[in-house]
């Protein structure tokens, strides 16, 4: 048989040999030679590179495959049993979820929808080889087109990627993923224990590769795998690792983004030079068949509490039921790691929910679990559902139940509580002293803060075919989980709570209360002056009218911030604690922890708990000022309200009235102890809403930060300016009056006034203008009236040095004021810090008429004429480089650029 075979490499070394072909170094023999090591392999048994030195390339090749061709015999005749034709073949029980069957088993295709064309497919076979040389073979016939990868993801090339070769029953789906398997990938490299070698060329779609293992403790490639390609010889033969030695080797195949043929015998497609047995066409005695536990398929429940071995527990069992396929987060990061994915763990997750970070948008949104989870319901095998929040509530744990159903599953849950055995016990102490790694918790606190509540012990009322207990009786892990839940409710908040109506209607009804309270205050403290209360004064708590304690005086007539401040939190805390009570509803939970104080506050209130607006620096001297109304439960740390639910809300203000007389009292007879030392109240603390939408636009509110709609504070000037003072001549006009004659007006004063609700700036030295004037000056204590007729037009003799006019009439009686000093300085506060001196060129006088048919309120000024409605015009700012060449440079630029403002005080007003 072997005879009739036509060889192409035998007649290549005939014609070597007969034509003698010497070395030559021409580019095609460069090639042949090329092709000939791919086609051998790298170090073929150290034949080919012996005979490289010594023969030219293609008689070297020609040499080695005739040396092969004798190591390599021919199967002997076996008259013993045969496999029956058709059962070997791949067990579907035993694959990754994404990988799919056609044929009856005989092709595979992958999975390619929400990310699995990122993850690689294995399938193992039912049936493995223990004994003799047998082989199996594959074809790739179809690679699957994808989209275009997306901006930024770094998905692992090549795209399309196939593996064949042997594993160990029990191993990872993954050929080469451990010591357990070996094998060849289509890129030519050989793999084994995670490394990787290059053995070959590339196989690509079309071709047939069939992988041989050779157990024939009689040949002389005894324990060696091998790899052909269309019946020819890819790779020399390579060792198995020591780990499957002696072991029944099942075929592997691992792929992705392909679709395969794979045959099992017992004839082959493409043969091979030498006789050899397939695997379906093997001796019985040389075959070991895959023994399943069962016909129906089980799905494990477990069921434990954090940092109690949860996830010890299920790798323990996967270990020793290698059958079962863990379905987790977990290990769908495993699942990418071993596909090539580099994942990065992110610091804020836990082993029940890791973050990870695949660098793939499609995997990156984790929609490959909805897949995963739809895919196992209906695939035949295995599972363990590792979920440790959801296994611990029953409504998740029921949801997650009912996608398995009881006709195809026999669904089992198994409760991991108590005291676990002693060969536990020093396997995780074992696993605690190899690992040195951070400690990842079992579950995330946010997670366990919003379901701990509500964890339960499984039952067979919810659908389950049975309920084991693997480390105690059902009772005691019972107890146990109770008094767990009690414990976690000490120390943990209620993250699902939420303010009640009560609370909200108890909560209006104070503030309208309140709101009555200030008005008062503020009309008694115009009305007449509160007097302080003496110690003959009557009790604060026999009184029954809080709004007139006999005199007209409400009782609150002596608070003060403080007091107002502290009225408030009490009142708050007292309907806190309260309303926690009744909204929660949990017997084993009636009050919280000082350290939750704040989170509920927020809760409750909207709004940051501040101890230091209270001055003190420890809870309990807050205590002290809230005597009465709130107290701390020294057994177990909780906070208690003192007073009645239903208390008036009267006796809170009552409460503040006497605490507030009792610091008056320490106060006068010397213990300075008793003063409140509250830090300044910001507006922003009043309630003013702070630079933001709204801020003086909607409140009206002058003294409101800067928000959308509001006036702009008062910039100071920049420093290039110079600063001209408001002239103390302008008269107003009103705005119905017939408009003025023109007439002269007298120069401004040699003294810079600023108005005294102007915000502070630096002073800065002007120069007085001159003393001379170029117009007649208008009469001295010249008031013109709002609703006067306009005068007729006159000379006036000049005026003193400073006339003082007031904006409002009546006009003030005529005073005779003296002239200002001679020298030349700015009228300022002599506590004002001076800016350095700088040289601005007097302005000139000149007489200036009042515009016609302009509407408004007119000021008439030394070259100064300004109009607005209801408004102040401020000059604008100008840099003095700009106004050199002016001829009155202060006045021109003032009258140039007007901004206006609201005239609630500021720069510029009159």
């Amino acid at each position: 048989m072997a005879a009739k075979r036509n060889w192409s490499w035998k007649a290549t070394a005939r014609e070597g040999h007969s034509q003698g072909m010497p070395r030559n170094n021409n580019k095609n023999n460069n090639n042949n030679n090329n092709n000939n090591r791919a086609t051998l392999g790298h170090g073929a048994l150290g034949l080919a590179s012996r005979l490289d030195d010594e023969q030219p390339p293609s008689v070297a090749a020609a040499t080695a495959r005739l040396e092969e061709e004798k190591e390599e015999a021919d199967a002997p005749m076996d008259n013993s049993e045969k496999v029956e034709p058709g059962s070997v073949k791949f067990n579907f029980a035993d694959r990754t979820l994404n990988a799919m069957s056609l044929a009856g088993g005989k092709m595979l295709m992958p999975l390619t929808d929400g990310g699995m064309q990122y993850l690689l497919a294995g399938v193992r076979a039912n049936a493995g080889v223990k004994a003799g040389r047998c082989m199996f073979e594959a074809r790739i016939f179809e690679h699957v087109h994808l989209a275009p990868e997306m901006p930024g993801d770094k998905a692992p090339h090549p795209r399309q990627l196939v593996r064949v070769g042997f594993s160990l029953m029990g191993s990872s789906l993954f050929v080469g993923d451990g010591a357990c398997s070996c094998g060849f990938d289509s890129e030519g490299f050989f793999l084994q224990d995670k490394s990787r070698k290059k053995v070959a060329s590339k196989f690509m779609r079309g071709q047939t590769v069939a992988v041989l293992v050779n157990l024939d403790v009689s040949s002389p490639n005894h324990n060696t795998v091998s790899l052909f390609v269309d019946g020819t010889r890819a790779s020399p033969p390579m060792p198995l690792p020591k780990q499957l030695l002696g072991k029944p080797l099942f075929p592997t195949v691992t792929y992705k983004n392909v679709s395969l043929e794979v045959n099992f015998g017992p004839m082959a497609q493409v043969p091979l030079p030498f006789v050899c047995n397939m695997l379906g066409g093997a001796a019985m005695t040389d075959i070991e068949w895959c023994h399943c536990e069962g016909d129906k398929p089980q799905v494990v429940f477990p069921v434990g509490l954090p940092k109690q071995g949860y996830f010890d527990w299920v790798d323990e069992f996967v270990e020793k039921n290698p059958g079962y396929t863990e379905l987790s987060d977990r290990k769908i990061i495993e699942w990418a790691s071993k596909s090539g994915i580099y994942c990065r763990i992110g610091n804020g997750g836990s082993k029940d929910k890791p973050e990870a970070k695949f660098g793939v948008r499609a995997l990156d949104d984790w929609s490959v679990r909805k897949v995963i989870r739809s895919l196992a319901a209906s695939a035949s095998g295995n599972f363990i559902v590792a979920e440790l929040k959801s296994n611990l509530v029953p409504a998740e744990r029921q949801a997650v139940l009912q996608r398995f159903s009881s006709h195809d599953f026999h669904r089992r849950a198994v409760v991991v509580m108590g005291e676990p055995g002693k060969d536990f016990k020093e396997r995780m102490h074992s696993a605690l002293l190899a690992d040195k790694k951070a400690v990842v918790p079992d579950i995330a606190d946010l997670e366990l803060t919003k379901s701990y509540a509500n964890f339960a012990i499984p039952s067979l009322a919810e659908g389950f075919d049975a309920v084991s207990f693997a480390w105690q009786p059902e009772a005691t892990c019972s107890k146990l989980l109770k008094a767990w839940v009690r414990q976690k409710k000490l120390v943990l908040h209620a993250e699902d709570l939420q303010p009640g109506e009560s609370f909200k209607e108890s909560w209006a009804v104070w503030q309208k209360n309140l709101a009555e309270w200030h008005k008062c205050y503020a009309d008694c403290h115009q009305a007449w002056q509160v007097t302080e209360m003496d110690r003959d004064s009557p009790g604060v708590f026999t009184i029954e009218d809080i709004m007139d304690i006999g005199n007209g005086e409400p009782l609150f007539a002596n608070f003060a911030d403080e007091d107002w401040t502290l009225l408030n939190t009490r009142y708050e805390l007292h309907l806190l604690l309260h309303s926690f009570k009744k909204d929660l509803s949990d017997a084993d939970r009636p009050s919280f922890e000082l350290k939750h104080l704040s989170y509920y506050y927020n809760r409750y209130y909207k709004k940051r708990w501040d101890l230091e607006q209270f001055g003190v620096n420890e809870f309990d001297d807050l205590l002290d000022l809230l005597e009465h109304s709130v107290s701390l439960n020294s057994a177990n740390g909780h906070l208690k309200a003192n007073q009645a639910e239903n208390v008036p809300l009267e006796s809170f203000v009552k409460l503040t009235e006497d605490s507030r007389r009792q610091r008056q009292r320490r106060i006068k007879d010397g213990d300075q102890t008793g003063r409140l030392n509250f830090p300044p109240i910001t507006p922003a603390e009043k309630g003013d809403k702070c630079y933001g939408k709204g801020g003086d636009g909607k409140s009206g509110n002058d003294t409101a930060p800067y928000g959308k709609g509001a006036r702009p504070p008062p910039f100071p000037p920049p420093s290039n300016c110079v600063v001209f003072p408001p002239c103390p001549f302008m008269v107003p006009v009103s705005k119905n009056a017939p408009q003025l004659e023109p007439r002269h007006v007298p120069p401004p004063p040699c003294q810079s006034v600023v108005s005294n609700d102007t915000p502070p700036f630096e002073p800065r030295h002007v120069p007085p203008p001159p003393r001379h004037s170029v117009v007649s000056p208008p009469p001295p204590q010249s008031v013109l009236s709002n609703k006067a007729p306009p005068p007729e037009p006159r000379h006036v003799p000049p005026p003193p040095r400073q006339s003082a006019l007031s904006n409002k009439a009546p006009p003030p009686e005529p005073r005779h004021v003296p002239p200002p000093p001679r020298q030349s300085q700015s009228m300022l506060s002599n506590d004002a810090p001076l800016r350095a001196p700088r040289h601005v060129p007097p302005p000139q006088c000149h007489s200036v008429s009042a515009p016609q048919g302009n509407s408004g309120t007119t000021y008439v000024a030394q070259k100064f004429v300004t109009q607005c409605t209801d408004e102040v015009t401020i000059p604008k700012y100008r840099p003095a480089q700009k106004r050199a060449n002016s001829t009155v440079p202060a006045l021109e630029a003032a009258a140039n650029g007007p901004s206006k403002q609201p005239r609630t005080g500021g720069y510029g007003e009159v």
